[in-house]
């Protein structure tokens, strides 16, 4: 969006004596200053030669200066358009500026002014073009229906609000954005008001932008502010002088400040589609810098495959697009923000501070990347069984290498996970589980145990009795057609011997994982098999989709069609039989998910092994070779706050604002209204909550919901 200007109106400040002592006036503190006749004249002069076609009369209180209706008189003799400017303490003297302005503008501080100056107020809006406007504070936000009907009651031509320039804060960024939100919504049934002076539109919605005038009016893009001495400014509040009228061509001063303000854009701003009408808020003030209120902008760096399509796809079809297919077919597995593939490289300098830490809670996950095949849809890097030796001396080279770590801290639940961790064998396990437990010194609340559901090992299974409270066997699903396009090296018969010998040997904490997904290209087979692995009587079911890649199966509408009903289908037969949904896909009988809660970002986690990851006070690292290493900014907790926590079905919205210093419903508006139109969210008292429809579809949600109004202007 490219928008070009050129110069339409000239400020004159006649004076700056007032007796108002408004608290945002940049005139306070100064001597008493008078424009002469001769400043007046080569500035309308200069306004004549140049086509300039308003001329505004402002202040301090214009009825300070002396020959004002005789300056009046002058721009009316030349067929210029006058503005006004006085505040609403002087409207008793506004009728005598009827008979020479084309618009009278009235500035007031709060709505009782406009109430007790009700009738003068609809007098002069019956006899000329009466506009409002009022610098807006935070306080506004509390009374802003209040001042619809005022403003719906007197009539105003027009009406804005200004942004206070002095105002530097992150508080009152966000409050300037949530005003947008207001009044982009007030507008819709009421007399339009209007946010006058530039700030960054990084965070306003794609309906908020309506209501925001953008660069128009600042920078001396279409206005130019004449002082008392007859300098050359691009706005009253800046300290930029251009030149002086008296000397100086008003056209070369009008030119040197546009050149000048695009340098002092940042960099960010050139990759946004909207910079043209933005023009980065106000970058012409104490000097040519970026505005202020820039340094509190953040967007989201690290994307997602779908996020990187979904975005682009909503904001160009208006946040009216289905996107569930899109989601399906992009989607990828995530349990960390940001995702490895951003860490950088780092020595072992970065990590040795983070054993320190003490009197903590903490869940361990300890790594055993060996498999009885390679199935299509797993993407965990697996070892050769040869090495299953020398991996498991690692293993326990690693425990000595964080033992006070373990030993200092309470591990609240240990996960040990793959690959297939029985393949340890019952030897290596006793060598790894007493090693473990060693240097453990409390009880952990939960020990689960990965399986996959072949060869079922009756002396491993027995000693993993005595630590391991929770199994999770890897079903997936029960066809036996689709168990063998996949490489997966059992079946159904096997995998039913399985579940039976885990339950004889006492194990009565049992996760299923299934991918509904692998039923896509079968899905009449789905309800029945799907009832059938459920009447084994899991206490816990993983239910995910088919995050696809090229080797699985072909890929059409039909498919992802089906995909969609699948995941619809065993929700409800899970919510049928007493499940409830914990997380985007972790369903539970007795509402223990410990690990999850970590996973999601609830905790610390130790990753003990080759490539498990790690995440401890904010900093994520994994040891792949040398070690991976992240640590979180602001920014980067604000962002895996709203991906992590809303894969827990709510956000507390107060909570989370004052945690990250934001205003979600207001930054993240773009996302949250799509969301909430689609009925895959609901808003209730304090509380984001996802709803029965938006259960079947929590990942994406996700994705959808870290994505900020910004995000969706970078190009």
């Amino acid at each position: 969006m490219v928008i070009w200007f050129m110069l339409d109106e000239l400020q004159l400040c006649l004076t700056n004596i007032c007796d108002l002592n408004c608290s945002y006036c940049y005139l306070k503190n100064q001597p008493a200053k008078k424009m002469p006749d001769k400043v007046f004249k080569k500035t309308v002069s200069a306004a004549i030669k140049n086509k300039v076609s308003v001329i505004r009369l402002t202040g301090g209180d214009i009825f300070n200066h002396p020959s004002l209706f005789v300056y009046l008189e002058y721009l009316r003799e030349r067929n210029i358009k006058i503005i006004a400017n006085i505040s609403i303490k002087k409207i008793t003297k506004a009728k005598s500026l009827l008979p020479f302005v084309d618009y009278l503008l009235v500035s007031f501080h709060n709505n009782a002014q406009l109430s007790n100056n009700l009738s003068k107020l609809k007098q002069l809006s019956g006899k000329t073009n009466l506009m409002g406007s009022v610098v807006f504070g935070e306080r506004w936000l509390s009374s802003i229906e209040e001042l619809y009907q005022l403003r719906n009651r007197i009539g105003f031509h027009s009406f804005f609000f200004l942004r206070d320039v002095k105002q530097k804060s992150r508080q009152y960024y966000n409050a300037l954005i949530v005003l947008c939100e207001k009044i982009s919504e007030l507008n819709k049934r009421n007399r339009q008001i209007v946010i006058s002076n530039a700030f960054p539109l990084c965070f306003v919605s794609k309906q908020g932008l309506k209501v925001c005038s953008g660069k128009r009016f600042d920078n001396g893009n279409t206005r130019l502010y004449i002082d008392t001495d007859g300098s050359i400014k691009p706005a009253a509040y800046s300290g930029i002088i251009l030149g002086n009228i008296l000397k100086d061509d008003l056209q070369e001063a009008y030119s040197k400040n546009t050149a000048k303000n695009r340098k002092a854009a940042p960099l960010l701003c050139s990759q946004c589609t909207i910079k043209g009408f933005c023009g980065s808020g106000i970058t012409a003030n104490a000097k040519y810098q970026k505005d202020p209120l820039m340094k509190y902008i953040f967007h989201n760096k690290y994307l997602t495959k779908f996020q990187k399509l979904s975005k682009k796809i909503l904001s160009a079809f208006n946040f009216n697009a289905d996107i569930r297919k899109l989601y399906y077919l992009n989607s990828g597995f995530f349990m960390n923000y940001p995702s490895p593939s951003y860490w950088r490289k780092t020595s072992g300098r970065n990590i040795e501070p983070l054993k320190e830490i003490t009197n903590q809670k903490i869940s361990l996950y300890v790594h055993f990347p060996f498999c009885f095949g390679a199935c299509k849809f797993c993407r965990v890097k697996k070892l050769n069984s040869a090495s299953k030796k020398k991996y498991t001396v690692h293993l326990l080279e690693e425990m000595d290498n964080w033992k006070d770590t373990i030993s200092n801290n309470y591990i609240e639940n240990i996960y040990f996970g793959g690959g297939s961790p029985q393949l340890m064998g019952r030897k290596n396990a006793q060598l790894i589980f007493e090693k473990l437990f060693g240097y453990i010194k409390n009880q952990p609340g939960e020990v689960t145990f990965e399986l996959f559901p072949a060869g079922f090992d009756y002396d491993l299974m027995h000693y993993l009795k005595k630590y391991v409270t929770r199994i999770s066997i890897g079903i997936q699903c029960f066809s036996d057609s689709s168990l063998s396009v996949m490489n997966r090296c059992t079946d159904k018969k096997e995998m039913v011997s399985f579940i039976k010998s885990c339950k004889k040997a006492g194990f009565v904490n049992i996760n299923f994982d299934i991918i509904y997904g692998l039923y896509a290209n079968q899905p009449a087979g789905f309800e029945n098999d799907f009832r059938e692995i459920l009447s084994f009587g899991p206490t816990q079911v993983t239910y995910q989709p088919l995050h696809y890649i090229k080797e699985v199966s072909p890929i059409n509408d039909s498919t992802l069609d089906n995909e969609i009903s699948l995941n619809k289908i065993g929700r409800n037969i899970l919510n049928s039989k007493g499940y409830t949904q914990n997380s985007a896909e972790d369903f539970s009988l007795n509402k223990r998910f410990f690990y999850q809660d970590y996973m999601l970002g609830r905790g610390n986690i130790l990753g003990l092994g080759g490539e498990a990851f790690s995440h401890i006070n904010d900093t994520y690292f994994k040891k792949q070779g040398s070690y991976l290493y992240h640590a979180l900014s602001s920014t980067d907790l604000l962002y895996r706050g709203l991906f992590l926590t809303s894969r827990f079905l709510k956000i507390n919205i107060n909570d989370f604002n004052k945690k990250h210093n934001t205003d979600i419903l207001s930054v993240f508006s773009d996302s949250i209204k799509y969301l909430l139109k689609k009925n895959y969210i609901i808003i209730k008292g304090n509380e984001l909550k996802i709803t029965p429809q938006g259960m079947n579809y929590v990942d994406m949600i996700s994705n959808i919901l870290s994505l900020n109004n910004l995000d969706y202007k970078l190009k």
